[in-house]
């Protein structure tokens, strides 16, 4: 790995982890904002629930807050097709959780 690779790595890593951190509360440090989990009723602030899917729709709500899509809704733009059918789940979001 070169040093161009590692300092990219670092870079990326500060951005999905650290950042977000000092940016947003995320009091159960699931990676969700709480801000944005308290704005929908399926979600809960205090409970870790970035791998979950409620709305069914092949998103979970880690995907769900990364594409702005409603994690309550399986269809958010109600073209009749669920998100996951038209959005590519993003692949930071497969990573693991930083904390």
């Amino acid at each position: 790995m070169t040093r161009r690779n590692i300092l990219k790595s670092i870079f990326f890593l500060a951005l999905i982890c650290i950042i977000p951190l000092v940016t947003r509360a995320d009091m159960d440090g699931d990676g969700l904002p709480d801000d944005w989990e308290n704005s929908y009723s399926c979600m809960q602030a205090n409970t870790v629930d970035d791998a979950e899917d409620y709305d069914d729709d092949g998103l979970s709500n880690m995907a769900e807050y990364v594409a702005q899509t409603d994690p309550c809704v399986s269809d958010t733009d109600g073209d009749g097709m669920p998100d996951a059918g038209k959005r590519p789940t993003p692949a930071w979001t497969l990573l693991p959780r930083c904390r």
